[in-house]
């Protein structure tokens, strides 16, 4: 008997001690879950594969100097651009440097780079990319801040000492990523996530009470202090993915929990990637959201994100390039080779040649060096198709 009276003795003051703490723990498992950093952020599906569809595909373009000649630019040779299309630094290639760059853009607003120049010369040795977090801006002085210990870099660089990348601002100056406008989406689209783990860790067992008609121990004399300590003791278990929770006296099973289709688990997820998409301007279908779509929705999805979403980027990084490696020549710039893009299956890569042949805008032997083929005799003439005539000639011959 005497540790029958311990036993609800300690039970009493671990409920008091609930109590106490109750609010906090709740507070904890109510919080949603956070996905305002580069490496939480990640961890959602849709956010990495937007991030990696766009990241990359800026990345595979060769990044060229070209040189106006005869009123054509063409690319040229030289130290500055097997820097640009090959390795940048010793330690990284081209792809990895301009994928990297356009991942700090999208995921922190902005990217640095800082192109070193020999000593000796002056002519640019390799570019650098400041690490997230390593820059920081002196409106007041005009410079910019950069401690990098990484990447071995220590002082102040002035606006034209190094290329800048901006992503989203408001006042020209301050940088927002994606991230802090998007902040709530991925929020809701972590905390979706989290749930889903917790109700497929239980193998989607529901949750519920075990209780009788009984009265409450402690009803009427101590109902308020009881029912509180009893409310937050099956808050708390149930916020621990507790499944069962036992009550005294003739037990029945109450469910508490509800399930996936009550929620709308899918219809919030499906309706996540949207908005995420949303914020990345990425077609939906190009992350298999969208299941109803056709050949011709897909083509206008392709030509929409070439246009409205690569298109900024690429224009941004050929100004940013051109105006603080090059200045104000304007027979030289730098431009990507955006053929790449364009690039679809062998059937409509052969009829877009034919057509160039055709209308004299490509010559047979450039045309075969685009499949890699030596060049031919004669093949370096321009050739049109003869079966167009004048509309004098017709009229002539009546």
């Amino acid at each position: 008997m005497r540790d029958f009276f311990k036993s609800i003795r300690i039970r009493r003051r671990s409920e008091a001690q609930v109590i106490q703490e109750g609010p906090d723990v709740l507070a904890t498992q109510a919080e949603p879950e956070r996905a305002d950093t580069m490496d939480r952020a990640m961890t959602l599906a849709t956010v990495y594969r937007c991030v990696k569809l766009i990241s990359e595909s800026v990345a595979k373009l060769p990044l060229r100097e070209e040189r106006q000649s005869n009123g054509i630019f063409r690319a040229v040779g030289g130290t500055l651009a097997a820097l640009l299309e090959r390795e940048p630094n010793e330690w990284t290639n081209s792809f990895d440097f301009i994928r990297l760059a356009v991942q700090s853009v999208l995921l922190t607003g902005q990217a640095v780079i800082i192109p070193q120049r020999s000593e000796i010369n002056g002519r640019i040795i390799r570019f650098i990319l400041a690490n997230a977090g390593t820059v920081s801006h002196s409106s007041r002085l005009g410079n910019y801040q950069i401690i990098d210990p990484e990447q071995g870099i220590s002082g102040r660089f002035s606006e034209d000492e190094i290329i800048r990348l901006k992503g989203a601002t408001l006042d020209g100056e301050h940088c927002l990523s994606v991230l802090s406008f998007a902040a709530r989406t991925f929020a809701i689209g972590a905390t979706a996530e989290r749930n889903n783990l917790t109700t497929y860790a239980n193998g989607g067992s529901t949750m519920g009470l075990i209780t009788n008609d009984a009265s409450v121990p402690g009803y009427g004399e101590y109902a308020t202090d009881a029912l509180q300590a009893l409310a937050t003791r099956m808050s708390v278990a149930a916020g621990r993915g507790q499944r069962f929770i036992p009550v005294a006296g003739k037990a029945h099973y109450i469910p508490t929990s509800m399930s996936a289709a009550d929620m709308q688990f899918l219809e919030s997820r499906k309706f996540t990637v949207l908005e995420i998409c949303r914020f990345f301007g990425v077609p939906p279908s190009f992350l298999g959201a969208e299941s109803a779509s056709n050949y011709k929705s897909a083509e206008n999805a392709t030509v929409a994100f070439l246009n409205d979403t690569l298109g900024p980027l690429l224009t941004q990084i050929e100004i940013e390039f051109t105006r603080k490696l090059i200045g104000m020549d304007l027979r030289r710039r730098f431009r990507f080779n955006r053929d790449e893009l364009y690039s679809t299956d062998l059937s409509s890569k052969m009829q877009y040649v034919e057509k160039r042949i055709a209308t004299g805008t490509l010559t047979p032997n450039e045309a075969r060096a685009l499949f890699g083929l030596e060049p031919v005799a004669a093949g370096d003439s321009s050739l049109v198709s003869a079966n167009l005539k004048p509309l004098t000639e017709l009229t002539s011959q009546k």
